[in-house]
């Protein structure tokens, strides 16, 4: 009768049963309290480059004349993508190195007229142009060279003449003066020796007075020669100046001249590089090793406004970034410097492995696309290091592909996320009035 009251008895069941709960409950508990959970922040991204993509645009615009890539082509910087009609381009170039050579031209004449050179010398540049403008102008200022030379060489010449005359004017005046002055002194001297004789009246006195007379008017015609002398010395110093002047109107000339057609001759320099420069950008060249994307046109004859966008090139070996869009809700765990593990949309989990990254920036406010669809976000962007992409795998990337990243954000334990819409609840629940 016992045995049967203790085995109906289920008391020790229960017990059992309680403590195995508790137990499960208490192991639970200490796994919640100790056990760490990765945090992670969750966010779509794209594929960008650290450098950004380049767009090529046209400053002035043109028509097309070859189109050398296609859309997802690797180029090389340099490499010609796409060439312009360049007629307008060079002839515009043609007619600034004409007048640019013939300012040449008559800035070189100018400047031998300035340092009264006896010839002047030409660029080989200029003198290589085969243009018959630039010829006949060389020919031209040749001959304006020589033809001034010339009339300053007869100015020169004549006033030299009339000075070598002046001089021998002047010689003959003085050989007058010369002879006026020793007969004046013969005469002096006869006169000293008869003044006595004529005080004692052995030399009559009208012998006497024809001596001094003569010895006057000799005087007076060695007066009238240095006062002749004076003229003629006076003429060639007005001559030399005349030939002082009219060099330095030869040069001064040619000084106010130069001056002019250097001015022009820079202004003309100016506008020919930026015509070269034109003419450059007729040949629209990769600016960095990548690949050709967004081509905008895709016929010869085309018309290309000025700064339009023409196509896009990607840099093919800067390092890769993901711009991940970080929602306002979770941006205050994120932070530059966070490991972050990137997923490649486009490719099935199994042939992708996971990327490891760093954050690199987060942007400061949000960002609200202008579709209206997409909800205001964050930009983070992540850097992947390189060589974390297999090489199969990365050749088939490309600028604007979908991403996946996951931003670890620390650790938190499982009570911490049983518990923490309860104590968020209540922290609000205790701000309300």
């Amino acid at each position: 009768m016992s045995k049967k009251k203790n085995r109906s008895n289920p008391k020790p069941f229960i017990v059992a049963g309680y403590s195995i709960i508790a137990l499960t409950f208490g192991v639970v508990g200490v796994w919640a309290a100790t056990a760490k959970l990765d945090r992670a922040v969750i966010a779509p991204g794209v594929i960008d480059v650290a450098s950004n993509r380049k767009e090529i645009q046209h400053l002035e615009g043109g028509i097309i004349e070859e189109i050398n890539v296609e859309e997802g082509q690797q180029v090389k910087a340099g490499e010609v993508m796409m060439r312009l009609n360049d007629v307008q381009a060079r002839a515009n170039l043609r007619v600034l190195t004409i007048r640019q050579h013939i300012a040449e031209a008559t800035a070189a004449r100018l400047q031998a007229e300035r340092r009264m050179a006896e010839d002047f010398e030409l660029s080989e540049e200029l003198l290589k142009d085969p243009s018959p403008e630039v010829q006949l102008a060389v020919a031209d200022q040749r001959e304006i060279f020589n033809d001034r030379k010339s009339i300053l060489s007869s100015q020169v010449s004549i006033l030299t003449s009339r000075i070598e005359q002046l001089q021998r004017e002047l010689e003959g005046l003085e050989d007058q003066k010369q002879a006026f002055a020793k007969r004046a002194q013969i005469l002096s001297e006869r006169l000293e020796r008869l003044r006595p004789a004529v005080k004692k009246g052995a030399v009559q006195t009208n012998l006497f007075s024809t001596y001094e007379e003569e010895y006057v008017e000799v005087r007076q015609n060695v007066a009238r020669m240095e006062t002749e002398m004076a003229k003629v010395e006076k003429s060639i110093g007005e001559t030399q100046f005349q030939i002082l002047q009219a060099q330095q109107q030869y040069k001064e000339r040619a000084s106010s001249e130069y001056k002019e057609i250097n001015g022009q001759l820079q202004e003309l320099m100016e506008q020919r590089k930026v015509a070269e420069n034109v003419l450059e950008r007729t040949l629209i060249t990769a600016p960095v090793d990548g690949f050709v994307q967004n081509i905008r046109f895709h016929t010869t004859g085309g018309v290309i406004r000025p700064g339009e966008v023409l196509m896009q090139v990607v840099p093919g070996d800067d390092q890769m970034v993901i711009n991940a869009q970080v929602a306002p809700i979770d941006i205050d765990s994120v932070r530059e410097g966070l490991k972050a593990e990137v997923k490649f949309s486009a490719f099935p989990g199994r042939f992708m492995p996971i990327v490891i990254g760093t954050v690199d920036t987060v942007s400061r406010a949000s960002i609200t696309p202008q579709d209206g669809r997409t909800p205001p976000y964050f930009l983070a962007r992540i850097k992947v290091s390189k060589g974390m992409v297999p090489d199969d795998i990365e050749e088939r990337l490309s600028a604007g592909m979908p991403a996946e990243v996951m931003i670890s954000t620390g650790e938190r334990t499982v009570f911490d996320y049983l518990t923490s819409p309860l104590t968020d609840a209540m922290r609000k629940s205790m701000r309300e009035d």
